[in-house]
């Protein structure tokens, strides 16, 4: 099991990296990156650190592009990335490379990577939650995601809670909410080029090379409940596969599936 105490002040987090990658998103985009401004706030007011952000429009055909663009003009901390990279995972990689081109290598451990999806909503005290985690030790931790009642069907959301534990979900893999100190995710490789499953590729990378990996529930984000996401599988897939149940009436998930880590009505944002 890894232990970590404290890190030392060298380690603390100095700087973090927000990276959203967005295809044909612009539903959803604007809102998204709304609430990742409000956390950006948030963690100015309560940490001594720098905050940027890095939108990576990913092969849209819709105008995410430019409201990538337009938010980053009105706020100097955003910058947006136009790839045609065809995935989640490149598309961060992508972001985050980019957004860590110049930083000494002296001060990769200081900086902290925090992910999410342009179709995800995150609370005011996300960053601020994600750092306090990281100063106690984490190289990575893992947040919490639930589906957007908004445009999930009710039955299938019903069936959802029922299925998922509200006081597990910690050790479950999304990458709409997850961060990782910069040095830790650079000697691992990155995301690798995987259409799906790259983030929990990269984590079990992490905990292979003895990086202290943390879930928690207390980093929650809202996620959309559609099924038809912009992958063949992802989150929407997992709803998808959830339909049988339906008819099945059926109550438990297999131990491998992922778990909710409860309902925290603070953290769903309003449409703006």
């Amino acid at each position: 099991m890894n232990t970590r105490s404290t890190p030392p002040p060298s380690a603390r987090i100095s700087h973090v990296l927000v990276v959203v990658p967005a295809r044909d998103e612009e539903e959803r985009l604007g809102t998204c990156l709304h609430h990742v401004q409000l956390a950006m706030d948030q963690l100015a007011f309560h940490h001594s650190v720098t905050v940027r952000l890095s939108v990576v429009v990913d092969s849209s055909t819709d105008g995410s592009l430019c409201i990538a663009q337009e938010v980053s003009k009105r706020d100097p901390r955003i910058c947006s990335l136009n790839v045609k990279v065809g995935s989640p995972g490149r598309a961060r990689d992508a972001g985050i490379r980019a957004g860590l081109d110049g930083v000494p290598a002296s001060e990769l451990a200081g900086v902290l990577v925090a992910c999410t999806d342009g179709d995800t909503f995150v609370p005011a005290d996300w960053l601020v939650s994600l750092v306090n985690v990281a100063n106690e030790g984490a190289d990575a931790i893992l947040g919490t995601v639930e589906p957007d009642p908004r445009d999930t069907d009710p039955d299938l959301a019903k069936l959802w809670h029922e299925r998922h534990d509200p006081l597990d979900g910690t050790e479950h893999i999304y990458g709409a909410n997850m961060a990782f100190r910069a040095d830790a995710y650079l000697q691992a490789g990155g995301f690798p080029a995987y259409d799906i499953g790259e983030d929990a590729a990269l984590i079990r990378t992490l905990r292979d090379a003895g990086k202290l990996v943390v879930g928690s529930t207390a980093v929650h984000a809202v996620t959309s409940g559609r099924l038809q996401g912009r992958t063949a599988g992802g989150f929407a897939g997992y709803l998808r596969d959830l339909q049988p149940g339906l008819r099945r009436g059926e109550r438990r998930l297999p131990a491998h599936d992922m778990a909710y880590p409860g309902s925290y009505p603070s953290a769903l944002p309003r449409r703006q």
